[in-house]
C-alpha cells in the first residue's frame, strides 16, 4: 500500500476511535478540500524544507493543526508521496522516508 494511502486510512481511524464518527468525517472532508485546492493550484503548498536534500521539488500543504500533505508537482498531475503527522521528530522523518522511498510508490491521488 502507498505511504499517503496507509498514513491517510491510519489517521482516519485514529480520528474516529478518539473523536468519533463527526470528526473523522470533517477530516476526510477537509482531505477533499485540499485535494480540490491542489488540483485548481498545484503550486500553493511551500516547498518542503525536510526534503530539500533530495534534489527534487517536493512542496507540502497544512491540511490541519496536525497533518500536512507532501506531494510532488508534473506538468498533467500532481502525486501525493505522504500524509505526515507534524508532531513527529523532523529528522526521523527525513531518516525514515529517503528519496527511494517515495520514488517507489504508486500514486494515491492524481489531478
Amino acid at each position: 500500500m502507498p505511504i499517503a494511502k496507509a498514513e491517510l486510512l491510519s489517521t482516519a481511524r485514529y480520528i474516529r476511535k478518539e473523536f468519533g464518527i463527526s470528526a473523522r468525517i470533517a477530516f476526510m472532508e477537509r482531505v477533499h478540500q485540499a485535494n480540490t485546492m491542489l488540483g485548481f493550484n498545484p503550486y500553493i503548498g511551500k516547498k518542503e524544507p525536510l526534503l530539500e536534500q533530495l534534489n527534487e521539488e517536493y512542496r507540502s500543504y497544512v491540511l490541519n493543526k496536525i497533518n500536512k500533505i507532501v506531494y510532488m508537482v508534473f506538468d498533467d498531475h500532481i502525486k501525493v508521496y505522504d500524509f505526515w503527522d507534524v508532531r513527529r521528530e523532523p529528522n526521523y522523518l527525513v531518516k525514515n522516508n529517503p528519496k527511494n522511498k517515495y520514488k517507489q510508490q504508486n500514486k494515491l491521488l492524481t489531478f
